[in-house]
């Protein structure tokens, strides 16, 4: 059935001329439920009415250290949902000399402080805690939001509050930006809030943290998609980390770099460098050659603009980066194209079975295209990949390896959005295994056994969003006031 969609804004209003709107039907129908609770009072008030916001810190790379120091920059790789990631991913430490002043013009994070990712994938929320401070000082960077409660909000009710998949999308309905998207401090504080008394936020989270209770016990059982995969690997193409500790600068001319802001300077890049190359020379029995021997065909997609977005469902998708999540097509929110520019791009559409990797922002995420329902073409931040000679679902899998994802860390550039360059994709080393069949089975007979502790998790963490939103109701008293 076909649906017409008049696009909104939070107060109802129509959108015409907005350019960073992302028209899709589910932003609509979030729009109109946004819209609807606001007109009913339930959401009547404003965060800014209850929080301050302020932005993070950019830091130059002149500024990094080479040597551990007692102050850590936060940066939107090191921010999970709800969790502060400080293990196996890029962790810049800042000269001391920085921190410090920092720290004496009250920069730094503090328990009880709400963040949330303001570009690249909006909206992630973590609450500070103790926990989280004790090893190191948290300098928040320039692509974060950081929020301070009064007395009348509850960090942690706030933290559940922007987590919901709601507030969530809305989020990134007011980020603004064509090609980056941004959250602005002036969106946050206009994002709609209850009316709800402390004492009643805390009712709220008694009941969601029984919940949140069963969650945590499962994830003590559930393996994350790339441990399985790394498990594997690792008896077939052995890695470990490095034990060297201590990470000697390169001879790098800093004095010209010393204000380039984009050009990684950090320990981490090379020790990824190291930690591949480390990879390679210890399966020096293996026989590897270079991704373009095994390309027959490389395309990345084309950008296309507002005016191309079809208000309704059509036999047009155009494919970005969030559709392509741990090795899987995820197309919650698909884009449809008007016909006119679905019929322009006809000429790049994907086919099923075709390789798409992300070359921007979350670089590496890939997927095979698994249908042929809808006429398929992708962003100009992914990239087709048509092969020969090697099993599809190996390759995949093989880039969610460890030292392969470590790879991709090295070689993006870029500070804020990451990008790939087509090169380093062409050179990236694939090994020659004869068993790729094999491994492919083993690892798809691991993720299963793991899917149905997936299905409770994903059950568990709506009933979460479904309790939260439902104790809402019964406790806002003084809605509309």
């Amino acid at each position: 059935m076909e649906m017409n969609f008049k696009f909104l804004s939070m107060d109802g209003v129509m959108i015409c001329n907005n350019f960073s709107v992302r028209m899709t039907p589910l932003y609509h129908l979030i729009l109109s439920d946004i819209a609807f609770k606001k007109k009913n009072g339930f959401m009547a008030k404003k965060l800014g009415n209850y929080v301050n916001v302020a932005g993070g810190e950019d830091i130059y790379a002149k500024n990094y250290s080479f040597d551990e120091t007692d102050y850590l920059y936060l940066s939107i790789k090191n921010i999970g949902i709800n969790e502060i990631k400080i293990e196996d991913v890029d962790i810049i430490s800042v000269e001391k000399e920085i921190g410090e002043q920092l720290e004496k013009d009250n920069r730094l994070l503090k328990e009880n402080d709400v963040v949330i990712t303001r570009s690249g994938t909006i909206g992630i929320t973590v609450l500070i805690t103790k926990e989280m401070l004790k090893q190191k000082k948290l300098i928040p960077s320039g692509y974060v939001k950081v929020l301070k409660t009064n007395k009348e909000v509850l960090s942690k009710f706030l933290m559940y509050y922007l987590s919901n998949p709601i507030i969530k999308e809305l989020m990134e309905i007011e980020a603004t930006g064509k090609d980056q998207k941004n959250l602005s401090n002036s969106a946050v504080k206009e994002l709609p809030f209850p009316s709800i008394s402390p004492e009643n936020q805390q009712k709220v989270l008694n009941s969601v943290e029984k919940i949140q209770e069963q969650i945590n016990k499962l994830n003590v059982e559930y393996k994350q998609e790339t441990e399985i995969i790394n498990s594997i690997f690792n008896k077939i193409l052995p890695y470990s980390p490095s034990k060297e500790e201590k990470i000697y600068k390169k001879q790098l001319d800093l004095e010209k770099l010393q204000n380039d802001k984009y050009f990684r300077t950090d320990p981490d890049y090379f020790k990824y460098i190291r930690e591949y190359n480390n990879f390679i020379k210890a399966n020096k029995q293996v026989q590897f050659h270079k991704l373009s021997r095994y390309l027959e065909d490389y395309e990345s997609g084309k950008p296309i603009e507002r005016k191309d977005y079809a208000d309704v469902e059509t036999d047009y998708v155009h494919i970005v980066p969030r559709d392509i999540q741990n090795g899987k097509f995820h197309l919650k929110d698909a884009i449809y194209l008007n016909y006119k520019k679905g019929e322009e791009l006809q000429e790049v559409r994907c086919k099923k079975g075709d390789i798409l990797l992300v070359i921007a922002s979350n670089c590496g995420n890939a997927t095979i295209l698994d249908r042929n329902d809808k006429k398929y073409t992708i962003s100009h931040y992914i990239a087709n990949l048509r092969v020969k000679d090697i099993n599809k679902n190996f390759l995949i899998y093989y880039f969610y390896y460890a030292p392969i994802n470590l790879y991709f860390r090295a070689v993006e550039t870029g500070k804020g959005q990451k990008n790939l360059p087509n090169q380093y994709i062409f050179d990236l080393k694939i090994p020659k295994i004869e068993n790729q069949e094999a491994i492919v089975k083993e690892i798809d007979d691991e993720l299963e056994k793991h899917s149905k502790i997936k299905k409770e998790l994903i059950s568990l963490k709506k009933e979460i969003n479904d309790v939260f939103w439902s104790e809402l109701h019964k406790y806002t008293k003084e809605r509309g006031k």
